[in-house]
């Protein structure tokens, strides 16, 4: 969703008082690229004089939404995304706070045999590795929803879009997300045609899948229709019409993949 005039008005109030606890007062608007131009305008004045013994952070993963005026009154602070085996422990360390389970980091498996423990095991590792290039060293990403169901939701959706279906979008926001997961298959069906190395994959679990998506397409047009996504994705902005922009898309994404394979 947005973030609305009403809810800048409160935080120019809480601002506005003296700390309750401490010596600091400290907001943080997270996705501040959603705040709508009312919004945006309304928060000019504390952002350019914040009230004494205050501290205001704005994130963003798509900093070029915010206006210019916004943008000119904060400093910017970029974060780079974590190393794969950093992602990793800090996956692991929150989904055992969220299970009171300790993390385990058993020895590689020898022999034929493997017992039920084995396999279980086995399979929370590859899922926790398919976590961790979903996340694309974002791990908040992991810990605040999950990516293998979200990524399912994708493929079912695109599968239908292929088939011509109706549109499948709820919301906006979910038009975005899935917009995201698209480039990202995208990207790698272009590494498959590029240097048929795997490991680079971020859906490697997908690989023959994605095999067969991009088998009769040339890389060039992988390239042409994923530069022409991104467009359309810089548009979102504007309100795009679902509907249209489902039609479109699929329209493009048939002349792109091999759709016997959706």
């Amino acid at each position: 969703g947005q973030i609305r005039i009403e809810e800048i008005r409160a935080i120019n109030d809480i601002l506005s008082f003296k700390p309750f606890e401490g010596r600091n007062k400290v907001v943080i608007a997270d996705e501040a690229d959603t705040m709508n131009p009312f919004a945006a305008n309304a928060f000019l004045k504390t952002l350019e004089e914040p009230p004494k013994d205050s501290l205001i952070i704005l994130i963003s993963s798509n900093p070029d939404r915010l206006p210019d005026t916004i943008r000119s009154r904060c400093s910017k602070v970029n974060f780079t995304p974590l190393s794969h085996e950093a992602c990793r422990k800090v996956i692991e360390t929150v989904r055992s706070q969220e299970s009171g389970v300790p993390p385990t980091h058993p020895s590689p498996l020898r022999g034929e045999g493997k017992g039920e423990g084995e396999k279980n095991q086995e399979s929370k590792d590859s899922r926790l590795s398919t976590l961790v290039r979903l996340s694309m060293g974002r791990p908040g990403l992991a810990a605040s929803g999950d990516l293998i169901e979200e990524r399912a939701w994708f493929i079912k959706l695109l599968k239908g879009m292929l088939n011509a279906e109706k549109d499948g979008w709820t919301s906006k926001e979910e038009m975005e997300r899935w917009f995201d997961l698209l480039l990202i298959l995208f990207r790698d069906m272009a590494i498959i045609k590029i240097t048929q190395d795997e490991t680079n994959l971020i859906n490697i679990d997908f690989k023959d899948y994605l095999n067969k998506l991009s088998s009769s397409i040339d890389l060039k047009v992988i390239i042409k229709n994923y530069q022409r996504l991104i467009t359309l994705k810089g548009y979102f902005n504007f309100n795009l019409n679902r509907s249209l922009t489902w039609n479109y898309t699929g329209s493009l994404l048939r002349k792109t993949m091999d759709i016997k394979y959706a």
